[in-house]
This record gives C-alpha cells, structure tokens and sequence, in this order.
C-alpha cells in the first residue's frame, strides 16, 4: 500500500487563513503577520494525514457492521462521533450540502453550454 502525503500547500493555506480569521478578532496591537516553518507543516501535515487514516478505518468499521462495501459520508459523520469529534459533525454536514448546491449549479451551467455549442453546430 502506498503513503501518500497531504499535499503541504494547501496545508499551509488552511493554516494560514485560520490564523487570519482568528487575528481578525484580535486588537489591531496583537495582529501580526505569522510565518510557518517548515518542520511546523510538516508536522500538521502528518498530523492531517494521520487523523484521516484513523477516520478512515474507524468509518470503514462502520461500514464493514452495516455489511456494506462503500463508505459514505454517513459512515464519517458517524465515525467522527465515535471518536469524541461530534462538534465537527454539524460543520462538516453544511460544507458538504454547499458542495453539493455549488457542484449541483456547475453542472448545470456546464449542461446548457453543452445545448448551446450543440444548437450552434445545427
């Protein structure tokens, strides 16, 4: 089996844009500009990469109980209250249900440029 890394770009834009959203909440005294190292991502990296293996097969647990094969986000919502993450259940559920209405309105919008380059060429 493979190990494959969470790519540590978007780990570092993540973090970042945490921290500007909690210095937003700070004084204008206490905002400054932080800098990550690099040991500092990697660390949070391993640390994502680690926290998804064990969602993971906690979920796949789940699954394999329900005598299924494929994990859903049920299995995850189920799985993260299992492992004492229930406050990100709610959180998590609503980013998902945007991502399905802004995914639902991509294809959409892709469907009727597909009608109109088809009723061009006719």
């Amino acid at each position: 089996m493979e190990d494959t890394d969470v790519p540590r770009a978007l780990v570092k834009r993540i973090v970042k844009a945490k921290i500007a959203v909690l210095d937003s909440m700070a004084s204008e005294e206490a905002k400054k500009e932080v800098q990550l190292n690099k040991d500092a991502i990697l660390a949070l990296s391993e640390s994502a990469k680690i926290f998804i293996t064990y969602l993971t097969a906690t979920a796949n647990d789940i699954c394999r109980e329900s005598k299924r094969q494929i994990i859903s986000a049920d299995d995850i919502f189920a799985a993260l209250t299992d492992l004492d993450f229930s406050q990100l259940v709610a959180p998590l559920n609503q980013a998902l249900e945007a991502f399905k209405v802004e995914n639902k309105e991509k294809n959409k919008k892709k469907a009727e440029q597909v009608k109109k380059r088809k009723a061009s060429k006719i």
